[in-house]
């Protein structure tokens, strides 16, 4: 499923829901016109696939979601080792019976086969499902799932810029040092580009690299998430990471329009719904990107992005978060987003020594890299100690261990009108004459 998905993303006639949203329905009886309505799709393709020992019976159907048809419907018969073959044939098949006019290039782009190992792939898709999870042993699972796909093939680009991806996010969420994140992340994903310059996923990789680090280079990492568009119009991905990128840079109804199609494609995906909440967040409507964080948590788990824990805060909503940090904290107790989180409603609750603790935990986890700098700044700005936000906040940028900085959030109201924070806001993008290189 995953390589027809790719492959019929890529037709720019066709619009596409993502894999995430998907596979929402994996294995549960829902009907085609309850699921059509909910991914506000026409056509549904199912498949069936049973396996006995190298052989493979696939059995597909294009069904109309408008009133449960049978628009096609073919079984196939191969054996295990033709399983790209037959996925590139029912690719095909499914644009000729959507009466798809097809260049020359699209043709080629169908026939398209990220790999060509089994063994890679299945490795490549556990990587993508432990990735999405976003906790931080599942994004170190994900690295290992990916490095194993690339002892498999090692020309295989998909897998690169999923290392590359997951690579960012642990520098994001302090789980390595973001300098170090930064740099592997970049690594994997120029590998990828080296290997396939037309694969939208290894643009948006790159892309991570400039907008999600300080400081940050705007220009160039909005070029490459536009690029990536530009190749795969449903890649939602691309479009959820320039609406970060527009809120990062103040451009906030900017980011609401691009964060919408990135729902729109994948209206299932709890890390973009709750990304659709941040600019109202950061407007004050702490009310709409309230429900809108918790249409989100009903998608996937709570506390699981760094600027979360700010709109309980800000939302009166502290005994729901300590809720919700109760039925995490057996699965989650050494995350360090958790702990972050965790001190971070301490701090509002005026628990100082709790708050403090939990910071201790932090510098224990970061170390000399001072990884979760960013998060400590945090705490500290909420418990109204300014001399120590900035401390962080200044080793945090000089040593290169901040990752995502937003300029609006609320939490830095306490140190906004402060004449440092302004200097360092200054200093989280690259200068203007150096972006444009």
């Amino acid at each position: 499923p995953e390589s027809i998905i790719n492959s019929l993303s890529e037709l720019p006639k066709l619009k596409v829901m993502s894999r995430n949203s998907v596979f929402h329905y994996k294995g549960k009886q829902t009907d085609a016109q309850t699921v059509g309505k909910e991914l506000k799709v026409q056509t549904l393709l199912t498949g069936r696939v049973r396996q006995r020992g190298d052989s493979l019976t696939i059995g597909v159907e294009l069904i109309n979601a408008q009133d449960n048809s049978q628009v096609w419907g073919q079984q196939y018969n191969r054996k295990l080792a033709d399983v790209f073959a037959v996925q590139e044939e029912i690719a095909k098949e499914v644009s000729a019976k959507l009466r798809l006019k097809l260049t020359g290039a699209e043709q080629e782009q169908l026939a398209k086969r990220p790999t060509e190992n089994l063994k890679a792939f299945q490795y490549y898709m556990q990587g993508r499902a432990a990735a999405q999870r976003r906790t931080n042993a599942e994004l170190l699972a994900s690295v290992s799932f990916f490095e194993r796909a690339l002892q498999e093939d090692g020309k295989y680009a998909l897998a690169y810029a999923g290392l590359a991806d997951a690579y960012a996010n642990l520098g994001y969420y302090g789980s390595i040092a973001p300098i170090e994140g930064r740099r592997k992340a970049e690594e994997a994903a120029r590998k990828a580009l080296e290997l396939d310059d037309k694969l939208a996923e290894a643009h948006v990789a790159l892309g991570l690299v400039y907008i999600g680090f300080a400081p940050s280079n705007f220009p160039v990492g909005d070029r490459e998430l536009r690029h990536a568009i530009e190749l795969n119009s449903n890649l939602a991905v691309a479009r959820y990471n320039l609406g970060l990128s527009f809120i990062r840079q103040g451009r906030l109804d900017e980011a609401i329009v691009e964060l919408r199609k990135a729902r729109e494609l994948d209206p299932l995906s709890s890390v973009i719904a709750r990304a659709v909440a941040i600019p109202y967040y950061f407007k004050r409507d702490y009310k709409r990107a309230f429900e809108l964080l918790r249409e989100a948590n009903e998608l996937g788990p709570a506390l699981s992005a760094t600027w979360e824990i700010g709109l309980f805060i800000r939302s009166g909503s502290l005994n729901e978060a300590f809720a919700e940090i109760e039925k995490a904290k057996d699965a989650r107790k050494s995350d360090p987003l958790f702990i972050y989180s965790t001190g971070m409603a301490y701090a509002a609750s005026g628990k100082q020594a709790e708050a403090l603790q939990s910071i201790k935990e932090l510098e224990a986890i970061s170390g000399a890299s001072l990884s979760t700098a960013h998060w400590i700044a945090k705490i500290y700005a909420t418990l109204n100690d300014k001399e120590m936000a900035f401390s962080w906040l200044e080793r945090g940028l000089a040593t290169g261990a901040l990752g995502v900085f937003y300029t609006d959030e609320p939490v830095w109201d306490p140190i906004r009108d402060d004449p440092r924070f302004a200097v360092l806001v200054g200093k989280m993008v690259v200068p203007e004459t150096a972006a444009k290189q």
